[in-house]
């Protein structure tokens, strides 16, 4: 006997039986793939590829071997200059990295003035006061001092944030959002440790970024932990990454090897500008022994070197390191101010500093 059709029925309705069956598990074939977790569910699921992979950093490496062939050589060569020259020449394009460095968060602070203000916390207006305290940090930790790998809370000169509302509106991250994002930061540089210290800054800085440790646009502090970590065991114990031109900073984007790409481009040219500087050094001092030949004693040559070995030299600087008396050092400077060999950056009556007019 057939069965009674049913009154709410539409003749457009399927069969039950004909019904696709979506929510029951299809049947299993003959080659099943256990390992497919969630790939095998039938919703869309969120993409669990790891964010930055140093696997594909290591491939866009060897693609770019010549590229970082020459950003190695020119860093080997400025490294090896700096070897037998004062211990100043350092300091110096320290300055002049972090000067560009800052330059790219839209802060103009030329080298003097951060001379000035790492030396004797001098000229520090009170809408400056940010910008010259980290670059005092900058400076302190490009020249030395804990590395990143070392505790990144005792190298960023933080302190534990206790947990309150307020962090909520914190520009970086801070307290426990921190610690997670650096203990994947750590993950990442343990697992790129076959890259050359320059790729591996560069993935640093990278990695730095993309997790975002300094807050959104920060650029100072990633680059100077990438710099510290390229630069490991050198006479210059820093990687140039800034000076005069900043390519190596604007590799942000992109595949892996179109940022190595930039970033051997911007080291090699950073080195390049800074060897510049040596040799600009150097032919002042040419210059000046040329200019003083007429004079005798031993505080003309002695206060040359201190000024190569100072960025910025006053008086009094100059009578402790070369060894005479205030009134000796002050003389001597007037003199080289007059014969064209420095100029004088603060503009005072009082307190005045000189730097090398190359």
């Amino acid at each position: 006997m057939p069965k009674p059709e049913d009154p709410h029925l539409s003749p457009y309705d399927t069969a039950p039986e004909e019904q696709d069956l979506w929510f029951l598990p299809g049947a299993e074939t003959e080659d099943p793939r256990p390992d497919q977790g969630a790939s095998a569910l039938p919703w869309d699921t969120a993409d669990r590829r790891p964010l930055l992979d140093p696997a594909d950093w290591l491939k866009a490496e060897r693609e770019e071997g010549r590229a970082l062939t020459a950003a190695a050589v020119a860093f080997a060569r400025l490294d090896e200059r700096l070897r037998a020259g004062p211990e100043g020449l350092v300091r110096r394009l320290a300055l002049m990295d972090i000067s560009d460095l800052l330059w790219s968060e839209g802060v103009r602070i030329a080298p003097e003035r951060l001379a000035l203000y790492v030396h004797l916390r001098a000229g520090a207006p009170a809408e400056g006061d940010r910008e010259l305290a980290l670059a005092g940090w900058a400076f302190r930790r490009l020249l030395g001092g804990p590395g990143p790998l070392d505790g990144l809370q005792a190298f960023l000169g933080r302190r534990p944030a206790p947990a309150d509302g307020l962090l909520d509106f914190s520009q970086r991250p801070v307290g426990l959002a921190f610690d997670g994002l650096a203990e994947d930061w750590r993950s990442v540089l343990g697992q790129a440790g076959a890259l050359h210290p320059i790729s591996r800054a560069g993935c640093a800085f990278a990695a730095w970024r993309l997790f975002g440790l300094s807050g959104a646009g920060a650029v100072l502090e990633p680059a100077v932990v990438a710099a510290r970590l390229g630069g490991a065991g050198r006479a210059l114990p820093f990687l140039p990454l800034a000076i005069g031109e900043r390519n190596a900073l604007r590799a942000g984007g992109g595949s892996p090897a179109e940022r190595l790409q930039g970033w051997y481009r911007g080291i090699e040219t950073a080195c390049l500008r800074g060897y510049m500087e040596l040799d600009r050094l150097a032919d002042w001092e040419q210059r000046a022994t040329a200019a003083l030949a007429d004079l005798s004693g031993r505080t003309p040559p002695a206060l040359v070197a201190a000024l190569l070995a100072a960025p910025v030299l006053s008086a009094e600087m100059a009578a402790a390191t070369v060894g005479v008396s205030f009134s000796a050092a002050a003389r001597n400077l007037a003199l080289f101010e007059e014969r064209g060999l420095v100029r004088e950056v603060t503009g005072q009556e009082r307190f005045r500093f000189w730097t090398v007019l190359a």
